[in-house]
């Protein structure tokens, strides 16, 4: 484990130079966001992890820092399994934070500082903070587990057949969400399959958000540990 926070702090350490300030500005559009025009903007505070990680593959590679890590006194699989843990957190780290930040966004209920309050846009805002409180959770654990499993996979594909081929990897991704809904549409309107859409929606939040993030933390595991094996694999 200690192996693995060497390397996850490295990471961090190679991208903050990059990332900070978009981290920073985007955060501060996020909370600002939160408390003026409704809850659900907390969301994007879980996007600041883009910041931290696509830098890592061109500032590794104008700085080879490859070679640098082939000289860590970390094992080989820790410093990939370091690498899946460091996206995950990045992504985990802010939802929680975004989540803090719903309490008291909807308790200032600072959008009435706004001027036009008349407004037809602000009713829309007005109408975002009087929804319940689930609304902004379920957006923020839809962002949380879209944006943490792309870079995951994209990691995952990265790592194996190339970071030049991210955007076939991308395509196929894509191309495989798109089947599998277009299949279990269809499935459903022959009634081949059924879904009790009133049971998804009576799930209560936080075992809906308990099990995204349990979810998400065992692809993180599970797709490092098989990236971790086939890369020491083509070193040996």
């Amino acid at each position: 484990m200690k192996d693995m926070l060497k390397i996850m702090r490295f990471d961090f350490l190679t991208a903050a130079d990059t990332g900070y300030f978009p981290a920073v500005f985007l955060a501060a559009l996020s909370v600002s966001g939160a408390f003026l025009f409704g809850p659900g903007c907390a969301a994007a505070l879980i996007l600041t992890s883009i910041c931290f990680i696509l830098p890592l593959t061109s500032v590794a590679e104008k700085s080879e820092f490859h070679k640098l890590y082939g000289i860590l006194p970390v094992k080989r699989k820790n410093i990939t399994r370091g690498r899946f843990l460091y996206i995950f957190m990045l992504h985990f780290i802010p939802e929680m934070i975004a989540l803090l930040l719903l309490k008291p966004a909807f308790t200032l209920k600072a959008y009435r500082i706004l001027p036009n309050q008349g407004s037809a846009s602000l009713q829309m805002i007005e109408n975002a903070f009087s929804s319940e409180f689930r609304s902004p959770c379920m957006i923020i654990f839809t962002v949380f587990s879209i944006s943490c499993f792309a870079f995951l996979y994209m990691e995952f594909t990265g790592q194996i057949f190339g970071h030049e081929n991210d955007i076939k990897s991308i395509m196929v991704l894509l191309l495989t969400v798109t089947a599998v809904v277009t299949t279990l549409t269809a499935l459903g309107s022959h009634d081949i399959i059924q879904v009790d859409f009133e049971k998804i929606r009576n799930i209560k939040t936080l075992t809906a958000g308990i099990s995204l993030n349990t979810l998400l933390f065992m692809i993180c595991l599970l797709l490092g540990e098989i990236t971790a094996g086939k890369v020491s694999a083509k070193e040996i």
